[in-house]
């Protein structure tokens, strides 16, 4: 956008908040009206408001969003001119549809110029590349994955399985599993952590019956359920409203010998709370406060946060 230079943009002298021209700022730009965006830009610059790093983040990914990707790179570059460096938010955007639309030279070429530049890819960056798992490139997006981790100070184990959550905390669950398949063919053993990760993911997704399979795949495996693997589940059939089924859970986990944590039963008392039944919750927490399986500061944290009588 040539507009942007001549409406300086990187010359402001007020210090005023532009939140509120943000939100604005933000609609149009996704819906695509570029003379609203560039007639915005000219009245902020006129109420001489300074924009923040949000504001150019915000363009830079409506830019890319759109498939402009030229003026996205344009104000990136411009960026390393004025008060505001680029950080991976505004970086990741643009991997985001250089891998939608397929040009996984260009992102491995992109993402070496942002570790140049001192800009280190997060978990934003990494689902970016999973885009790539999207259009059918699984390959590419595992060998784009490969090549970042050959520049990271941290083991490939510790990067394999930091990837690997970072994708199923955001929803994409499945380009994780797709992943995971890759790396495992190179070496890569799945730890507690990477299973718990996947667990959530799945019942993130809503994908429950799948979540409770993993324990099936890890017997396979020859790997052994940890109690982290059972609280991961536990956890996330509760926040799918799905008491019943983790209570269950709670129940074949205490028969196969396993013994439960403060974390376990933090985890029931919670889900009982948000079943709306918070008299058995707080008959609960009493039982097993007096059982020396909850602590004191543990009971006094959920007696306060959901208001628990009786205690």
């Amino acid at each position: 956008m040539r507009q942007l230079a001549s409406l300086g943009l990187y010359h402001l002298r007020g210090l005023i908040p532009i939140q509120s021209y943000n939100i604005s700022f933000r609609s149009l730009c996704y819906k695509g009206l570029w003379e609203e965006v560039n007639g915005l830009l000219a009245e902020m610059v006129g109420e001489d408001y300074s924009l923040s790093l949000i504001t150019y983040n915000i363009l830079i990914g409506s830019l890319a969003y759109h498939g402009r990707i030229d003026d996205a790179l344009q104000v990136l570059d411009e960026m390393f001119r004025g008060p505001f460096k680029p950080t991976a938010a505004s970086y990741n955007p643009i991997v985001a549809r250089l891998c939608k639309d397929g040009k996984v030279d260009f992102v491995v070429k992109f993402l070496d110029q942002m570790i140049y530049r001192h800009c280190n890819p997060n978990e934003g960056t990494y689902n970016a590349i999973a885009v790539l798992c999207e259009e059918r490139k699984v390959r590419e997006a595992f060998s784009v994955i490969q090549t970042l981790s050959d520049k990271q100070n941290s083991s490939m184990h510790d990067f394999h399985r930091s990837v690997i959550s970072s994708l199923c905390k955001k929803g994409n669950t499945y380009p994780a599993f797709l992943l995971l398949y890759e790396m495992t063919k190179c070496g890569y053993t799945p730890d507690s952590f990477t299973y718990s990760s996947l667990i959530r993911g799945l019942c993130m997704e809503g994908m429950l019956d799948e979540a409770m399979e993993i324990f099936l795949i890890m017997e396979e495996s020859g790997y052994k359920p940890d109690i982290d693997n059972f609280n991961a589940l536990i956890l996330g059939l509760c926040k799918s409203r799905r008491t019943d089924l983790s209570l269950e859970i709670f129940e074949m986990m205490v028969e196969k010998g396993y013994v439960p944590n403060q974390t376990t039963y933090t985890i029931v008392v919670e889900g009982i709370v948000h079943e709306e039944e918070k008299e058995l919750a707080a008959q609960v927490v009493k039982e097993l406060h007096l059982r020396q399986v909850l602590s004191w500061n543990t009971v006094e944290r959920l007696v306060m946060q959901y208001d628990l009588k009786g205690l």
